[in-house]
């Protein structure tokens, strides 16, 4: 069973049924009172915005003109706190799976190679750590740090053990459950309101496996209970997953699709977040698995895709010139799509805001993200630093991994101004 304490989580699910309209209710019923949320915890939707209901599902369209503008926050050029500069051990990490800020200037790092979670001051010395590899109470053979919003508790997936990790921040305690039901070693996507949120793909038969052109593999999300482990259908879809080519009498060869319109997902409060495709929309599934919102961008501006981009493509992922114009001359015709995804990535802050990053030709571009506050209208965008990929977005600060030219890992914090 998923643990939580009382006060924290009755104050998150009431936030989440303000924002979608239901109350979720776990071991028993209970009322928002006066640590529910107050009119502060929203942001009154702008003129620009349009909000209607359709069917049951609430419709935020926000224009362009103002969704593409430079919104009101800004991150800083650099970052003022570095981890990872280190000879030691306890200041070298492999494999980070995590994030997390913590009381004043501190920062949680999940790291991999150790089976870890190291806490930080805000001057970059050790303070705590715990974990370590293992298989006992608090010890992990491997670990993912799960996104939960409005969660104080840390929860840390072991795909190996298949087992859940509630852990206190400071490492004064652990809890452990084990799904009863689950799909694979994958680490779920995110929790809220006593749910996590889990992806997996679905069924192919060999023949399909075998068979030449776009595999469209079948993926499908649903929400797991953490306390009955029952299972709510959230979402399905088709993957395009590659493009792969006949060769006689061998098995086919296979490549990942340019620019293919792969999902992409977050949880936020009550919510799971999702985007797909070249429309600039989200939709926002509550944990009932029923369609509660969708937040669109109207008069996006569609990103043709060039024979110069396919190539950019192909020069970045293979490296002989026989790979290259071999893909080449696939890549120059059908399947791949005539126009790129609106977004590649979706991230949700500390403050229940939605950032989702523009697509990108290659990652020396940089990164810019369009904000949804809580309510779905979309207040403009902000860049962050191109070779950072972030973690995790605190109130007052962005964390990240950079990596160096020997491909060291840097755990990375940029102040964030709103």
């Amino acid at each position: 069973m998923l643990v939580t304490d009382s006060g924290w989580f009755q104050r998150w699910a009431c936030r989440a049924a303000s924002r979608v309209g239901f109350i979720v209710v776990v071991h028993s019923a209970f009322a928002c009172g006066p640590d529910g949320p107050t009119p502060s915890d929203h942001t009154e939707p702008t003129p620009a915005a349009t909000i209607r209901d359709s069917a049951g599902i609430r419709m935020v369209v926000t224009p362009a003109e103002q969704a593409l503008a430079p919104a009101g926050l800004r991150v800083a050029a650099e970052p003022d706190l570095v981890l990872g500069t280190g000879e030691s051990a306890d200041e070298q990490f492999f494999g980070v799976r995590g994030l997390r800020e913590y009381g004043v200037g501190q920062v949680i790092v999940a790291d991999g190679f150790s089976s870890e979670l190291r806490r930080y001051d805000g001057t970059g010395a050790l303070v705590a750590r715990f974990g370590g590899s293992g298989s006992g109470p608090g010890e992990f053979a491997t670990l993912d740090l799960v996104p939960a919003p409005g969660q104080d508790s840390l929860l840390v997936w072991d795909a190996d053990q298949r087992r859940m990790h509630v852990v206190a921040p400071d490492g004064s305690g652990f809890r452990v459950f084990q799904p009863e039901t689950w799909h694979g070693r994958v680490p779920p996507i995110g929790a809220t309101g006593g749910k996590l949120l889990v992806g997996f793909l679905g069924l192919v038969t060999v023949e399909e496996m075998r068979r030449p052109g776009v595999r469209l593999m079948p993926r499908q999300y649903a929400w797991h209970d953490a306390s009955t482990g029952g299972e709510i259908p959230a979402w399905e879809t088709d993957d395009p997953m590659g493009l792969f080519v006949e060769r006689p009498g061998r098995p086919p060869l296979g490549a990942a699709l340019p620019f293919a319109a792969n999902p992409t997902v977050a949880v936020g409060l009550g919510t799971a977040l999702l985007t797909q495709g070249p429309p600039a929309e989200i939709r926002a599934i509550d944990v009932t698995g029923r369609m509660a919102a969708i937040y669109r961008i109207d008069d996006f501006p569609v990103r043709e895709v060039s024979d110069s981009m396919i190539e950019a493509y192909v020069d970045a992922r293979f490296d002989n010139e026989e790979s290259r114009a071999f893909w080449m001359n696939q890549f120059s015709r059908p399947p791949v799509p005539d126009t790129m995804p609106a977004f590649e990535a979706l991230l949700v802050d500390a403050e229940d805001w939605l950032w989702a990053r523009l697509y990108r030709i290659s990652e020396d571009e940089p990164q810019r993200w369009v904000l949804f506050d809580p309510e779905g209208v979309a207040r403009g965008t902000v860049k962050t630093p191109t070779a950072v990929t972030i973690h995790r977005i605190a109130a007052d600060a962005i964390l990240g991994v950079q990596r160096d030219s020997l491909q060291v890992e840097r755990v990375v914090r940029y102040p964030l101004s709103r």
